[in-house]
């Protein structure tokens, strides 16, 4: 069920995205912090994943494409902002 979420998130979101250099700071709310199964603003517990939409929360977005699934898993490096999972 949460793979599903992920992918959904993944491919229902900015598929468009491919920006470098965002300016300003990020900008988010409390109300904007969801839970990511639920998509619940506040619902959260302990070792559940959430959700964080906001602005200018990455310096560089793009859209995951075919060539980032290896062996039927998503990447667990974010390309271009050196976090990993």
């Amino acid at each position: 069920m949460a793979t599903t979420w992920l992918l959904l998130a993944l491919v229902i979101g900015p598929l468009a995205a491919e920006t470098v250099g965002n300016s300003g700071a990020p900008q988010y709310s409390a109300e904007s912090i969801a839970n990511t199964a639920a998509a619940v603003a506040g619902f959260y517990a302990p070792n559940t994943f959430v959700s964080i939409y906001g602005v200018n929360l990455a310096d560089a977005t793009r859209a995951i494409s075919p060539d980032d699934i290896t062996a039927g898993a998503l990447p667990t490096v974010l390309p271009e902002q050196g976090f990993a999972c």
